[in-house]
């Protein structure tokens, strides 16, 4: 039986119009799997295909309510829609970009 996961990235636009021309920015990625090691594998292979660099993994955990406790309660709603998305498209869902500019001092 599958389980979903959420994967928590740091990720950088390999292209000039990822990230709508953002530094970078963090996404969390759902994934439907039998394991932790295809969906890790399943989130890692969407974001490369889909031309995004992988600066850091925060996290990858299994969606269930002790998961969901952790969260406000419009994060909780949130991901529970997208990973019940993961689970219908039988595919990866991402979250909303949260995207970061860098200043340099000078």
């Amino acid at each position: 039986m599958k389980k979903i996961f959420c994967g928590s990235f740091e990720v950088q636009g390999n292209t000039l119009d990822k990230l709508d021309g953002a530094a970078g920015g963090f996404v969390y990625c759902f994934s439907a799997d039998k394991d932790m090691y295809t969906a890790t594998q399943n989130m890692m292979n969407a974001l490369i295909e889909d031309e995004y660099e992988i600066m850091e993994v925060e996290y990858i955990k299994i969606v269930n309510e002790e998961f969901l406790e952790e969260l406000e309660e419009k994060d909780r709603k949130d991901f529970y829609t997208l990973g019940e998305k993961a689970i219908k498209n039988n595919d990866v869902v991402y979250s909303d970009f949260y995207t970061y500019e860098v200043t340099h001092l000078i």
